[in-house]
């Protein structure tokens, strides 16, 4: 979830600074199967033509629960399934 949206525009680029809440689930044997973490994004747009584009993102974890392991299980998984084909 994206919130609070705080948009300046300056010609052909724009930032945007807003909130997120984001939940991670992943049924595994280490732990806890969710990790939720929250903070803000602060994104850079250029204007191209008629579109705008994202030029810049960060983003600020600001506070978390559950297993922050989550994403390495995952990237171990990958790692997994990626050998074994």
């Amino acid at each position: 979830m994206i919130s609070n949206h705080l948009i300046e525009i300056n010609g052909q680029q724009a930032t945007v600074k807003a909130y997120f809440h984001a939940t991670h689930c992943l049924h595994n044997p280490y732990g806890d199967d969710n990790w939720t973490l929250g903070g803000k994004y602060d994104f850079t747009f250029l204007k191209d033509c008629s579109s705008w584009k994202i030029s810049n993102l960060i983003m600020t974890a600001i506070w978390g629960t559950g297993n922050q392991n989550i994403l390495s299980l995952v990237i171990s998984r990958q790692e997994k399934t990626k050998s074994s084909e």
